[in-house]
């Protein structure tokens, strides 16, 4: 049991090292290029000199995720014809699911195991963040109805 632990951490290892050198890229240096001469020191700024342009400043790294908004009318337990039945999103967006319904029911979306309760003629909303990638069905639970499936696609790097 130990060697085969010992294994796969060799074969993990191995596999990590692969995956960087293979997003490293090749050198942005030639190996038959020598290295540069030495730059002179800039000069010093004189009095009448413009102080240098600030640098932007960079982008905040908790801006928040995108909301995306699905606009969902059912009727007779099936999605009219201006309704979405795949929404598509990425992983870490905001959801916000607006559901009108003619009848009262219950709409629930698998994999998350959310649920939203529906009055007729009235619409409810239901957010979240679309934590978990992959896709997941919706649907009226006392029709036992699929209604459409929300798909998850991971995040690009």
């Amino acid at each position: 049991m130990r060697a085969a632990i010992a294994a796969a951490g060799c074969l993990l290892v191995v596999l990590v090292a692969a995956w960087w050198i293979r997003d490293a890229g090749p050198s942005q240096v030639p190996a038959d290029s020598e290295t540069p001469a030495a730059q002179p020191a800039p000069e010093a700024p004189t009095a009448n000199a413009k102080p240098p342009a600030a640098e932007p400043e960079p982008a905040a790294e908790d801006t928040p995720d995108p909301v995306r908004e699905f606009r969902i009318v059912l009727s007779g337990g099936l999605p009219t014809q201006d309704s979405p039945t795949v929404l598509r999103v990425t992983r870490g967006d905001t959801v916000r699911l607006l559901v009108t319904s003619d009848a009262a029911d219950e709409l629930h979306l698998h994999g998350y195991d959310l649920h939203l309760d529906l009055e007729a003629g009235t619409t409810a909303e239901l957010t979240f963040t679309a934590e978990h990638a992959g896709r997941f069905e919706y649907e009226l639970h006392k029709r036992h109805q699929t209604v459409g499936a929300l798909e998850v696609y991971p995040a690009s790097r």
